[in-house]
């Protein structure tokens, strides 16, 4: 369904060539903004975000190259362009995936607020924020997919940068509380299905201070998503990058119906599909590789 008011937007926008492969949209005032050079320190680190994307080589169908789109809005109706639910927003602007209204796009392209680019946030640029932004562009690699499931979304979001770019070594608060987990906080396939029935997934957070990766919800996504590629890695004998393309072209021919795309994810690791849906067993062996990583850590610094 159309965003009215972002398709309106996006029609009266100016466009700017940040780069061949990387396109910007906004309103005339901003472009005033944008020509003055004000976004280029926090638009630099969007280049830097895609071209570790881009590095695992993905293949998209139909062999196209996507243009990724940054769609920037003022902060007075942000909330509307970007459809934010009021659960969500504290009034000080933000960033996510919105529908991409340009034909050599995304299906997706990356809506962000003004102030999110103002070069004062470079003070405060942490890998938490580094991998953040690689998490939401992410949200367009699985667009040209597969677009269906939160849970799908999310924890490919969350293991594009984690796993399929080692940030789980290095995004030490992060794996601190992945590692100090209960099995009860761990949400099984179905638990996430009634949240999102019920529009609770990614309310309950483990950090209030934290990025959408500390949020349970997005916690328990990663961890089965995560499992599922290191399951396709060992048993068809492939390196990350190539069990990530395996798992997105899995997903490109699932049923839009949250049930079947897990059944097609299960069929190719020959995992029961009760199991996947009701069951922790992936999530619980994912959690495992992971404390691998924090004692490998401890080795380097004894």
């Amino acid at each position: 369904m159309d965003n009215v008011a972002l398709k309106e937007y996006i029609e009266k926008s100016e466009l700017r060539l940040l780069r061949d492969d990387i396109k910007v949209r906004m309103s005339s005032e901003l472009a005033i903004k944008y020509d003055a050079g004000e976004f280029e320190g926090m638009l630099e680190k969007w280049v830097q975000a895609y071209e570790k994307i881009k590095s695992l080589n993905i293949k998209y169908p139909d062999d196209l190259t996507p243009i990724l789109y940054i769609y920037i809005f003022p902060m007075d109706n942000y909330v509307d362009l970007l459809n934010i639910p009021k659960v969500f927003d504290n009034g000080n602007g933000g960033g996510k995936p919105v529908k991409c209204y340009d034909s050599d796009g995304y299906e997706t392209a990356y809506g962000t607020t003004e102030n999110m680019l103002d070069k004062k946030r470079l003070e405060w640029y942490s890998i938490m924020s580094e991998e953040n932004n690689i998490h939401e562009l992410a949200h367009l690699v699985h667009s040209k997919f597969y677009n269906s499931s939160s849970i799908i979304c999310e924890g490919f979001a969350e293991a594009i940068p984690l796993y399929g770019l080692n940030y789980e070594e290095r995004f030490d608060k992060h794996r601190e509380v992945l590692l100090n987990l209960k099995e009860e906080d761990i949400l099984t396939v179905a638990q996430m299905f009634e949240q999102m029935n019920n529009n609770e997934f990614g309310k309950e957070t483990s950090n209030t201070r934290g990025s959408c990766s500390f949020r349970y919800s997005y916690i328990s996504s990663y961890l089965i998503i995560r499992g599922c590629l290191e399951q396709i890695e060992s048993k068809y004998n492939l390196s990350r990058k190539e069990a990530i393309q395996k798992f997105l072209d899995t997903i490109k021919t699932s049923k839009p119906y949250h049930e079947s795309v897990f059944y097609d994810i299960a069929d190719i690791i020959d995992l029961d599909h009760d199991e996947i849906i009701y069951g922790k067993t992936i999530q619980l062996n994912a959690l495992k590789s992971i404390s691998l990583i924090e004692e490998q850590n401890k080795k380097i610094t004894m």
